[in-house]
């Protein structure tokens, strides 16, 4: 269960951040001497959409970075949105980080504490985003009629 917590936690983080964020715990996760069988790649892929009548479209390209780590013969493989290779490897790492839990306890304590951190650092950007948001919004009770 515990891998399922951290990857949920790595999950909610990882689109609030940017990749820079994650040197700490890019880091913490490469001690545990995993090993890449493939790099961070950018590439494109097609975003299908529907509209409201359920009718499919092409929305556009969307940028994405993709990487695959393997660790104790467990893969782990990682597909982020945006040019974000420190960011890829730290999540496909964790994948398979978190299928060999057992023989990683010590540096699972680290990631744990790296997460944390993030944690809290995301929790900042979103009250900043939501602080500006709430900045933009109209309010028609303050308004006079001209």
């Amino acid at each position: 269960m515990e891998e399922n917590n951290l990857s949920e936690r790595m999950r909610e983080i990882a689109g609030s951040l940017d990749d820079g964020s994650f040197i700490g715990l890019h880091d913490a996760v490469m001690k545990t001497g995993a090993e890449f069988i493939r790099r961070p790649e950018t590439g494109l892929l097609m975003m299908e959409f529907k509209d409201t009548f359920d009718t499919g479209f092409y929305l556009g390209e969307v940028l994405i970075t993709e990487a695959m780590a393997e660790l104790n013969g467990h893969k782990g493989y990682a597909m982020v949105l945006g040019d974000c290779p420190v960011k890829t490897e730290v999540l496909a790492v964790m994948e398979a980080v978190g299928k060999n839990m057992d023989k990683h306890a010590g540096i699972i304590e680290e990631i744990k504490k790296e997460l944390g951190i993030l944690e809290g650092r995301a929790g900042i950007s979103v009250k900043t985003e939501n602080a500006f948001i709430s900045s933009t919004k109209v309010n028609f009770e303050s308004m006079r009629k001209g």
